[in-house]
């Protein structure tokens, strides 16, 4: 059939709108009269923004009305539209729609038996359905009998249901769906689910929206069995150079199993200039108690600025104030460093606290031909041990001195045309006085000017030097027909004198300076290919403040990488003398197709508990899975082996993923040792988590079984 294409130019509509057309082409186009326009067979209409498509329309002229059916399509900027049936003002953008579905990016689907388009972006709706399911009948999805929608705003229902495979699985009186176009104001989805010591719990959050560079974020946590957490977050990106990060958390915790019941927690990550070179920074991440984080670490609002892994129970506050200038940088700080340990009656915590810290320092800093890195601080020092035991006894100590630290390290480079070398010397100084909880030191027998340590009453006075140089090669390359190596050369000679400090404190940087006479070497080689690379560093020292055996271990380090696809590291610290590694580091990593292998192992004579470590990950991904194993080894060594490794951790994950939701289990088993009267033994906890998520409304982990 042959097409016929008309344009209808809107003479009869108002004068504002004559400029405007509409274009219709279709299969077949007849007119009964100078009004009205049938069109049948493949019917495209397209007026400013709006494009529609059916297989059969009416046009009105006189009102610019259009009635469409079979098989209809509406687009337009904002809007995504299907329908048996459509009637709609193309002036307005007012309409009816029968059996309509919509969907708005990223992942909003809704559906209606009947729509009322009230505006260019809002809708009433009958039988109303939203899900993020792109299927014929989705796995899940809200249901409500009225409902309206708001694009850039949101959906909202009353007597709404959550439905699973058509089954209502929860009832909510009144239900509010985000559809957002951009970063407006409004309430977050929650966080729904249980947790064992916490009980259900459910995470509503209000974003409030304060410019382009800033907002608010307010909300709580309310558990079932710990009451409501409150917890607020600000970000204010003030300019390239400064910006603003706060957020607290806080309940009264009355089922509290540490040693607090007012729990909290404090993040602040802020630095701002108060003048020209003078800059406020915060470094705080604080919590309230040894069991904060692992008791609510999860529910956090995330964010790049928490850097410390729950593992990881360690606390920061810092403050500092920096004045920079040319020829130095001055700061005041305060910094509070606290760890928390577990013991296994109870915990330990240690303090280490400067108040304040002043800090004088520059680094290359020109003098004539000679340059210098310069660095002095003020240290009042109070560091406490608390441990605190379930039975509710407690100990504490504390030890409190102040420390005056100065160091400058003059060097000059030589251009010799094919190396540069740096001459070197570096004089220390340090005072420490106040030491009223300090072993006593006697003077030193090797007493120099720039060598020694002085005892005197509650006072040190130690002075220390090293000096040395460093010869570095220009590169020495050449150029392949697939590739390029290239080659740099370092000898480096350097001397710390020996001197006894045994008796001084030892809680903070270059507390303790240790003895230095070596001269070095490192070769570092690289291969640069299209797609692949190599790096393979060789570095040797030999130390002359030994008698014998001066040779100290041969250091390598490599690494070697193909695409995305395949890469080795590996690190080996080798002793000639005792034949074999003091440190041994060895990683393997696979990605092809669907699977992803990892393997590491770790040999690390300077540890104490578990120098020897190995684990794996292998992970399989399709479409409608993923599996995952995971396996953690370690064991105390004196050389590297694997024969007396012993299980640590077990995992074993499985995930179905749909399109719109995904579900899946997590064992996990943790072994670990229980000392007991005559001997050790090994204890087995098997974990269960529930592993799932419905896209856009977020997911969790939890767990729901334990057993010991």
């Amino acid at each position: 059939m042959s097409k016929y294409i008309l344009i209808i130019v809107l003479l009869a509509v108002s004068i504002s709108f004559a400029e405007d057309k509409v274009n219709l082409e279709a299969d077949k186009v007849t007119s009964i009269d100078n009004n009205t326009v049938f069109a049948v067979g493949s019917v495209l209409v397209t007026y400013k923004n709006i494009i529609l498509t059916s297989d059969n329309l009416t046009y009105h002229k006189d009102t610019n009305v259009a009635e469409a059916s079979g098989n209809v399509v509406f687009q337009d900027d904002y809007n995504y539209l299907t329908a048996s049936y459509l009637k709609i003002n193309l002036t307005t953008k007012k309409g009816l729609i029968n059996n309509g579905k919509g969907f708005y990016a990223p992942h909003t689907y809704f559906n209606a038996k009947k729509i009322e388009k009230t505006g260019e972006n809002s809708f009433l709706l009958q039988n109303a359905v939203i899900t993020s399911c792109n299927q014929e009948n989705p796995d899940w999805y809200f249901y409500s009998r009225t409902a309206e929608i708001d694009y850039g705003e949101y959906f909202k229902s009353k007597h709404t249901t959550f439905n699973i495979n058509d089954i209502p699985v929860l009832y909510t009186p009144y239900f509010v769906w985000p559809i957002k176009k951009k970063r407006e104001s409004g309430f977050l989805i929650p966080d729904i689910g249980f947790k064992t010591d916490a009980g259900f719990f459910v995470t509503p959050k209000y974003f409030l929206d304060l410019g382009l560079n800033k907002d608010f974020t307010f909300g709580v946590n309310l558990f079932s069995l710990k009451g409501p957490m409150l917890n607020t977050e600000f970000r204010y990106e003030k300019s390239s150079s400064e910006s603003i990060y706060m957020y607290g958390e806080f309940l009264d915790d009355q089922n509290s199993k540490s040693n607090k019941t007012t729990r909290w927690r404090f993040v602040n990550k802020s630095n701002i200039y108060l003048a020209k070179n003078l800059e406020l920074k915060f470094n705080t991440d604080y919590v309230s108690d040894f069991k904060y984080k692992e008791d609510f670490d999860e529910f956090a609002i995330k964010s790049d600025k928490f850097e410390l892994e729950n593992d990881e129970n360690y606390s920061v506050n810092e403050i500092r104030l920096n004045y920079n200038l040319k020829y130095s940088n001055i700061s005041l700080r305060y910094l509070d460093n606290m760890h928390y340990y577990k013991n296994d009656d109870g915990f330990t915590k240690n303090h280490i606290i400067r108040k304040p810290n002043i800090i004088v320092e520059k680094y290359g800093l020109r003098l004539s031909e000679i340059k210098a890195d310069y660095f002095a601080d003020f240290n009042k020092i109070l560091y406490t041990n608390y441990i605190y035991n379930v039975d509710g006894s407690e100990n504490s100590s504390k030890i409190e001195y102040d420390r005056y630290f100065a160091k400058i390290k003059l060097y000059k480079p030589f251009d010799i045309k094919i190396a540069t070398l740096t001459p070197h010397f570096t004089q220390t100084a340090t005072y420490w006085s106040n030491l009223n909880n300090i072993n006593t030191l006697q003077d030193n027998d090797f007493e120099k000017s720039f060598l020694k340590v002085k005892y005197n009453g509650d006072s040190i006075n130690r002075t220390i030097y090293s000096y040395g140089a460093k010869l570095s090669f220009n590169e020495l390359y050449k150029n392949y027909q697939s590739f390029k190596h290239s080659i740099f050369n370092t000898f480096e000679y350097k001397v710390t004198p020996y001197l006894e400090q045994s008796g001084l404190p030892n809680l903070i940087e270059n507390d303790v300076i240790s003895a230095e006479n070596y001269y070095g070497y490192t070769m570092t080689n690289y291969f640069k290919g299209n797609i692949w690379d190599m790096k393979l560093e060789i570095n040797q020292k030999y130390n002359l403040s030994k008698s014998d055996e001066k040779f100290e271990p041969l250091y390598v380090k490599s690494s070697f990488n193909y695409k995305d696809l395949f890469s080795i590291n590996f690190e080996n610290s080798y002793d000639y003398y005792e034949k074999q590694s003091t440190y041994f580091k060895n990683s393997y990593r696979l990605k092809l197709s669907k699977f992803y292998f990892y393997t590491e192992y770790v040999f690390d004579d300077t540890i104490t508990d578990y120098n020897t470590t190995l684990k794996y990950n292998v992970t399989y991904s399709a479409n409608k899975f993923d599996l995952n194993v995971y396996e953690k080894f370690a064991s105390d060594e004196e050389n590297i082996k694997l024969s007396n490794l012993k299980r640590q951790e077990l995992g074993l994950k499985g995930v179905y993923k749909s399109d719109c939701w995904s579900f899946g289990l997590l064992l996990k088993e943790n072994y670990y040792d229980i000392i007991e009267e005559s001997s050790i033994n090994t204890k087995t906890e098997r974990t269960v988590y529930l592993i799932f998520e419905f896209k856009g409304l977020g997911g969790a982990e939890r767990k729901i079984l334990e057993k010991k």
